[in-house]
């Protein structure tokens, strides 16, 4: 018994001096910076992505669509909130949208296209499957959209 004893402490000190984590939870995972990208119906969404610990995630994005026959790239500032529900879900809501700059076949477009874009930025609650590793998150929103992250 005193040998298990020792030998249990003996482990607990060399994980102790070397780093070893203890096991994280869902949400520690989540917490942190992802790099994402997503094929949604409106185009391509990719960037950097800031999950926090309390529960907001602040994300630097670029949209990258066909529109009319011309290509249109805006870069977008979005926050929002998240939430790992039961059943191996994740609820978010974006707050708000912010298109710092766009571009159509590589002209500058006006202001007021911008706010077009951002579209109102709030938006209801929704709900995505998550798988979840160390170092991928992959999210399955309700219409099948598919986003994969890594770090």
């Amino acid at each position: 018994m005193r040998l298990a004893v020792m030998a249990a402490c003996g482990v607990a000190m060399v994980a102790f001096a070397t780093g070893v984590a203890i096991s994280q939870t869902r949400a520690d995972l989540v917490a942190g910076v992802w790099t994402c990208s997503s094929q949604t119906p409106g185009g391509v969404v990719a960037g950097q992505m800031t999950y926090k610990a309390d529960g907001t995630t602040q994300s630097s994005l670029t949209l990258t669509a066909d529109i009319d026959g011309g290509k249109l790239v805006a870069h977008l500032d979005a926050s929002s909130t998240w939430q790992l529900l039961d059943g191996g879900l994740i609820r978010e809501q974006i707050l708000g949208i912010t298109a710092r700059s766009a571009t159509l076949d590589g002209e500058n477009l006006p202001e007021s296209v911008l706010t077009e874009i951002a579209g109102g930025g709030s938006q209801e609650p929704s709900n995505s499957t998550i798988e979840l590793s160390a170092s991928q998150m992959v999210l399955v929103d309700g219409e099948g959209t598919r986003t994969v992250c890594g770090r």
